[in-house]
C-alpha cells in the first residue's frame, strides 16, 4: 500500500491556527507566521512553514517534514531539503524535530510524514505519532541511522524521495515499557551490561562521523573484553530464566549503537522483541566478531523472542532508548511489543 493523495483541499488560514503572511517565491508561495518575514532557515526552524505549490497541476503528495537540522556530519539545511522534495512534485509543511508543538504538527493533514534526521529525531516522531497518522518514512541524516537501516531505508536522498509515490508500506511495532517509574514508549530498545555501559561513556563523542563510529566500536570492544559476568533474571512470555551475561540487548531492530548488527533476525513488524545476550564462555568469539566487523555473519549471541519480556533482576543500571541511566530500582521492568505500531513507507 502506498500513500494516496486525498483530494484537493483549500489553502488553510495558517498552520495550527497561526496568522500568516504570504510571500511570492516564483515556483510557489511561502507561508510563514506573520511575526517573521525572514526566509532564513533558522526562522523556519523556530516556527515552521507551509509551502503551497501553485505551478504544479496536481501536487503528488502532501508532506509533513519533521527535520533535525543539526543531525549528522555536515548538517543538512532546511532550504535544500525542502527544495529537493518540491522538485519531486510534493508540497511541504515543515517543522523542526525539537519544536514543542511537534505532536500538533503530526496531526496536520498530510499524505506522508517524513522524519529527516538521526535515530533521536526518528524515535521522537514515532513516539508522538497519532493512531490515525498517515504513513511515515525516513530520510536518514544522522550518524548511525540504525532505525532506517533496520527498515531497509538507505541510499541517496534523491532516490529515496523519488520512491515515495508508489512504494509499499510495512508495519513497525513500538514497545511500551512498564516499570516502577511509570510507562514509556520505546523504539530502539533496552540494554544491560557491557554495551549499555560503553554507550554511557561514549554519549558525548564528537568529531567526523567516521571517527565517531570507529571510537564507539572500540569502546564497546573494550567494555566487552573487561566486563565481569553479572546475573540477569528474566521472564519471556511467562517462561522464567536466569543467566550470567556480559551484556544483553532487547530490541525490535537489528542494528544498535555504532551501526552494529547485534540482532540480525529482528523483525520490526512481527509483534515481538528480540533478546540477545552474551554468555561468558563465548566472550572470545564475540571479540573476534566485533574486531572483524563482518556483519554478514551472525554474532555469537544467544537469542530469545517474545511479545512481553520482563527484567526481574539485573546489576546496576539499564539503558532504555536514549535514557542511558535507568536505575535498577525501576525493576521489575516489562517491555510489551503488542500495544502500538506505526505504518512505515520504504
Amino acid at each position: 500500500m502506498s500513500p494516496r493523495r486525498r483530494g484537493a483541499r483549500p489553502v488553510p488560514a495558517g498552520p495550527f491556527g497561526a496568522v500568516v503572511t504570504f510571500h511570492a517565491t516564483g515556483a510557489g508561495v511561502q507561508c510563514a507566521p506573520a511575526k517573521s518575514t525572514s526566509s532564513a532557515p533558522d526562522a523556519w526552524n523556530r516556527a515552521g512553514w507551509l509551502l503551497v505549490e501553485r505551478d504544479i497541476p496536481e501536487v503528488r503528495l502532501r508532506i509533513t517534514l519533521i527535520h533535525n537540522p543539526n543531525a549528522g556530519e555536515g548538517a543538512t539545511d532546511a532550504e535544500s531539503l525542502i527544495e529537493a522534495i518540491r522538485a519531486a512534485g510534493h508540497s511541504v509543511h515543515y517543522r523542526n524535530s525539537k519544536d514543542p508543538a511537534l505532536e500538533q504538527a503530526l496531526r496536520w493533514p498530510a499524505d506522508l510524514i517524513v522524519a529527516a534526521g538521526g535515530d533521536g529525531a526518528v524515535s521522537r516522531v514515532l513516539k508522538q505519532l497519532p493512531e490515525d497518522a498517515p504513513p511515515l518514512t525516513i530520510l536518514p541524516l544522522g550518524t548511525a541511522n540504525n532505525i532506517a537501516a533496520s527498515l531497509g531505508i538507505e541510499g541517496p536522498r534523491e532516490r529515496l524521495i523519488a520512491g515515495w509515490d508508489g512504494s509499499p508500506t510495512r508495519r513497525m511495532d513500538i514497545g511500551m515499557v512498564y516499570s516502577a517509574d511509570g510507562e514509556r514508549l520505546v523504539v530502539e530498545g533496552i540494554g544491560i551490561g557491557a554495551v549499555a555501559a560503553a554507550m554511557r561513556k561514549l554519549d558525548d563523542i564528537s568529531g567526523p562521523r567516521r571517527n565517531q563510529i570507529s571510537r564507539a566500536r572500540k569502546g564497546i570492544r573494550k567494555a566487552v573484553a573487561r566486563k565481569k559476568p553479572r546475573s540477569l533474571e528474566l521472564d519471556v512470555d511467562g517462561g522464567r530464566g536466569r543467566f550470567d551475561v556480559i551484556f544483553a540487548e532487547i530490541t525490535n531492530i537489528r542494528r544498535i549503537g555504532p551501526r552494529i548488527d547485534m540482532a540480525p533476525s529482528a523483525d520490526p513488524g512481527d509483534g515481538q522483541a528480540e533478546l540477545v545476550f552474551l554468555l561468558p564462555e563465548r566472550r572470545k568469539e564475540m571479540m573476534a566478531w566485533l574486531e572483524g566487523e563482518d556483519w554478514s555473519a551472525a554474532p555469537p549471541l544467544e537469542c530469545l523472542h517474545g511479545r512481553e519480556i520482563t527484567i526481574l533482576r539485573a546489576h546496576k543500571r539499564l539503558r532504555v532508548d536514549d535514557d542511558l541511566d535507568v536505575p535498577i530500582s525501576s525493576l521489575p521492568l516489562t517491555l510489551d511489543m503488542g500495544r502500538r505500531s506505526a505504518t512505515v513507507l520504504g
